[in-house]
């Protein structure tokens, strides 16, 4: 359940919909349907990637010998972006959820024992 908790929380910034209306969606199973699947699914991962590149932030990947780097930059100005923050994960679309709610100012500390 955590990945649909990412999800919902992920949602707040990319849909602009308030806490309590996830909440409310959170309440029914039919209401879960609506939110998006960034950190399971590779469609919605690349969603996410486009959502995040509209808001100014940079999502790259890097592909090591049996991991992936995900890094978060923030766009300075046309061509210059600024770290903000990365993480090493085998599970890329949970790795560039996680690095999006933490460029956001989540704490992701919670979610990295089971989805990374």
């Amino acid at each position: 359940m955590k990945h649909r908790e990412i999800d919902a929380t992920i949602t707040e910034f990319t849909k602009g919909w308030d806490k309590e209306y996830i909440e409310y969606l959170k309440t029914s199973d039919a209401g879960w349907w609506l939110i998006p699947r960034y950190s399971t699914t590779g469609d919605e991962m690349l969603r996410l990637i486009e959502k995040a590149n509209d808001q100014g932030i940079s999502i790259r990947i890097t592909p090591k010998l049996d991991f992936y780097e995900v890094s978060a930059h923030k766009r300075v100005c046309i061509g210059v972006y600024e770290e903000m923050t990365t993480i090493q994960t085998n599970k890329l679309p949970s790795g560039v959820a996680l690095v999006y709610l933490k460029s956001k100012g989540v704490d992701i500390d919670q979610y990295l024992d089971d989805t990374v």
